[in-house]
């Protein structure tokens, strides 16, 4: 079987070895001079690293604004790359880079035919974007945080500068894209506007607290409440006392009625009794007097009448004088004393109480109109708070953005970013294409085929007779062990 099918086609080779022969080295002369003619191209790659830093963590100034606390949302890795990728691939890169280097570099550096057949109707900067287009390219590096950017050239210095001219264009792009170039001013001028309302807010709430002699109206109202409260149990307690004290006393004035003011402390019995004692002495002296009378004159007589007269007026006297004498002596009732010293306390304790109900009573009063007032001014004393606690809030979120904006604008100027260059575009002298080894093994390969193709081809177009007649000997004895009746043979039949 083997022999079946080269023997047909090395008889074709030596029939045909030359033209074959001629075609081979045409093909690859052919082939030799169009890889001779071919521009070289060079490549310069640079790799970028993508790291977690502000730009991928923290949320725009602006975007706090009026809404409260914004969370940033958490961006995974191949959202982050693939960001990254779609900016680099962006119009806005390409067309700083032809701006820098010139339309004309960029068009002069054609290494592919196609780019002779662009429009002609474009303009120079627009067929270089198209052509620098084809010379970038962008991908991210497999497993890793890293984004590779390659720039294709015929001059090697002209791949390098674009591909660093492309990557410092993106990140002065990046950096822009991650900052808002009109928040720090815009934060700066809304701070300072803040600042001022508190300050007017503030200056409201010193005068207000000056006018009412307001310091913390719930510390106030805690005082005034416990002021009031022992005030008015103070003037109620008093109130009781005084009913109290007036009953007691009206009691103590009908009491001093009923009983006597003075009454006999002391009574002394058988002392003589002066009186009597002289009234019998006179007694005596007249009895005498009556004796010696009557032994001289007569019973009629004038005088003797008179003496006996006087005899009956002392005998009566001394008859009513009590032969034994006793002293009394008299002086205040205690009982009265003390009731009243009693009475003479109540008075004073009512009087006592009255003062005090008296004075308690203003006080209590005042307090209760401060208390009236504090509750009055609580509502305007809450606005004021309110309003100044919201001038704060205003300004210490807009301070916080100004701060924000200012480390941004800084973190620009100074060229900070979270992507950073790996590796610097390389000035790569060995061209990747054409790849000269690879090109000539196909350039043999092709030959080759087209030169055996051509002889086939030959072959099946003018077949001579000798060989079919020396063709068809040599296959019926070969198919007569297969078949019963030879068959011919032709070329054909090794192409097919």
């Amino acid at each position: 079987m083997i022999n079946t099918f080269w023997q047909p086609l090395l008889r074709i080779a030596n029939r045909m070895k030359w033209p074959m022969l001629v075609v081979w080295l045409v093909v690859v002369v052919v082939g030799y001079i169009g890889l001779k003619f071919t521009p070289s191209v060079f490549r310069s790659e640079g790799k970028l690293l993508v790291r977690l830093g502000r730009e991928n963590v923290s949320v725009d100034p602006t975007a706090n604004l009026g809404n409260g606390q914004i969370t940033a949302v958490p961006v995974t890795r191949e959202l982050e790359l693939n960001t990254v990728v779609e900016t680099l691939r962006g119009r806005s890169l390409l067309e700083r880079v032809v701006d820098e280097v010139g339309p004309e570099t960029i068009l002069r550096d054609q290494f592919h035919w196609s780019e002779a057949i662009l429009p002609q109707r474009l303009s120079p900067r627009e067929r270089a974007l198209a052509k620098l287009t084809k010379m970038i390219d962008v991908a991210v590096v497999r497993k890793s945080s890293m984004v590779k950017v390659a720039c294709d050239a015929r001059d090697a210095k002209l791949a390098r500068r674009c591909a660093t001219l492309f990557i410092d264009s993106f990140l002065s792009h990046h950096r822009q894209l991650n900052r808002n170039p009109a928040a720090h001013g815009f934060f700066a001028e809304q701070t300072r506007v803040a600042l001022e309302s508190l300050k007017g807010a503030e200056e409201k709430y010193l005068q207000f607290k000056n006018e009412t002699d307001v310091v913390s109206i719930e510390e106030q109202k805690r005082l005034l409440l416990g002021t009031c409260d022992q005030l008015s149990r103070e003037v109620q307690t008093a109130r009781t006392e005084y009913g109290e004290a007036q009953a007691a006393i009206e009691g103590l004035r009908k009491h001093l009625k009923s009983i006597p003011e003075r009454h006999a402390t002391v009574t002394t019995r058988g002392l003589s009794n002066q009186a009597a004692d002289s009234i019998r002495d006179q007694l005596y002296t007249l009895q005498l007097r009556e004796q010696e009378l009557s032994s001289k004159f007569t019973d009629n007589d004038i005088r003797l009448q008179q003496v006996r007269e006087q005899i009956k007026s002392a005998e009566k006297i001394y008859r009513s004088e009590a032969r034994d004498r006793s002293t009394t002596e008299e002086g205040r009732s205690r009982a009265y004393e003390e009731a009243e010293i009693l009475l003479v306390n109540r008075e004073t304790a009512a009087r006592a109480l009255t003062a005090r109900i008296a004075s308690r009573e203003p006080q209590l009063a005042a307090a209760q109109a401060r208390l009236q007032t504090l509750n009055n001014a609580e509502s305007q004393h809450e606005r004021l708070v309110r309003e100044v606690d919201i001038q704060r809030e205003t300004y210490l979120r807009y301070a916080q953005s100004l701060e924000q904006a200012r480390i941004d604008e800084l973190l620009a100027t100074q060229r900070i970013t979270n992507i950073s260059i790996a590796d610097e575009p390389s000035l790569n002298n060995k061209s990747v294409f054409p790849n000269r080894p690879v090109i000539v093994t196909v350039i043999i390969i092709c030959a080759t085929f087209l030169a055996a193709a051509f002889g086939m081809a030959w072959d099946q177009i003018s077949p001579p007779p000798q060989r079919q007649a020396s063709f068809d000997s040599l296959s019926s004895v070969h198919l007569s062990t297969l078949h019963p009746e030879p068959t011919a043979f032709r070329s054909s039949d090794v192409l097919c």
